[in-house]
């Protein structure tokens, strides 16, 4: 008895010891669901619409504050909601000299104040701003497989479920501002889209060939029948 007695109070001293149970364990494990994010380190400089001297040297020093080992946006802030005005040309021209200094054209936006925000900026009217961005993407911080896996258990319900997946998709963003904020969709024509349907449904679709989507069709009848005469002639002459 005594030896029973011995190795019960041993087993729960390892116990004791080892720190949490299984169940503690399975509640102070973080849990999904797992989300990647992004933080945005901005410079800014403003620029004179009537003066262009010395722009690409403001330019180089407003590029150089951008360190990160990621892509480098840029937006160019203006007043002008007609965009044809000065402010709207001065701002083409230094988008122009940003893609020269290596800026990608399509992660160069200029964006456009209305009048009734610009009224609340000094000086809107005869300046413009050009902001770099960069964006630093944060993946989740996964626990790991310290989680005891339960054949019982679907994978779903497991503490690690998905957070390898959202820490690769983290890594291989090729646009980290997407994370930050998603793109704007560009204006799309309800009555041409409408037009195509309606030209689906009516069998008017015309083919590469030029002519419709009935014609393509006997076409391809034709080269089904070529190919059954084909199939015909070869066994026949396998039988002769």
């Amino acid at each position: 008895m005594k030896k029973q007695h011995f190795f019960a109070a041993a087993m729960t001293l390892s116990l004791l010891a080892g720190g949490c149970s299984y169940d503690e364990m399975h509640d102070v494990i973080p849990r999904g669901p797992w989300k990647t994010e992004a933080k945005r380190h901005s410079h800014f400089e403003s620029f004179s619409i009537a003066h262009t001297k010395g722009d690409g040297h403001k330019l180089e020093a407003l590029l150089a504050k951008a360190t990160l080992p990621t892509p480098i946006y840029a937006r160019i802030v203006v007043q002008d909601m007609k965009k044809t005005g000065p402010a709207s040309r001065r701002a083409a021209s230094l988008r122009r000299q940003l893609k020269a200094l290596g800026i990608l054209p399509h992660r160069i936006e200029i964006q456009h104040l209305d009048s009734v925000a610009a009224e609340h900026k000094h000086g809107a009217h005869k300046s413009l701003m050009v902001i770099i961005d960069q964006y630093e993407v944060i993946p989740p911080n996964c626990p790991g497989w310290k989680e005891y896996m339960d054949a019982g258990e679907p994978p779903e319900l497991e503490a690690h479920f998905g957070c390898v997946n959202e820490r690769n998709f983290a890594h291989m963003v090729a646009e980290p501002k997407d994370i930050y904020e998603a793109s704007k969709l560009a204006d799309g024509d309800g009555t041409f889209l409408a037009k195509s349907v309606d030209r689906y449904r009516k069998d008017a679709i015309k083919s590469p060939s030029g002519g419709t989507g009935a014609s393509g069709g006997s076409g391809g009848e034709s080269s089904n029948t070529g190919l059954q005469s084909a199939t015909t002639q070869m066994a026949a002459s396998t039988a002769g």
